[in-house]
């Protein structure tokens, strides 16, 4: 009996959270390719993990968005319905004017200050 592989997708912020927790204190023993992807991870990060992870069930949760679309929202994080509908569109052509604007308001909630 084989087993079944679980695919769980991650965010940018769950990454970064991740390496960091990993690398801590050792930044300088990093070699190229690691400090780049913790440059990126860290540049393109928009939010935190938790508000991340909190985002992600809001949209597939309470939209009802597939988890892998969701992480690209979450990932992105479109700032007005125009570019939302950029990302979604094709998997939910009628999803309601009201949503994206929930959506877009928590997505705003969620950002971290820079």
């Amino acid at each position: 009996m084989s087993k079944k592989k679980v695919i769980r997708y991650l965010t940018i912020p769950e990454v970064r959270a991740m390496l960091e927790e990993m690398w801590i204190g050792i930044e300088s023993e990093l070699n190229d390719v690691q400090k780049s992807v913790l440059n990126y991870v860290r540049d393109f990060s928009k939010m935190s993990k938790e508000k991340a992870i909190e985002l992600l069930n809001f949209l597939v949760n309470e939209i009802g968005i597939k988890e892998e679309l969701a992480v690209q929202i979450v990932n992105t994080a479109p700032l007005s319905r125009s570019e939302l509908r950029a990302l979604i569109f094709k998997d939910y052509p009628l999803l309601e004017t009201k949503k994206y604007d929930e959506i877009i308001k928590k997505i705003k909630e969620s950002i971290e200050k820079k």
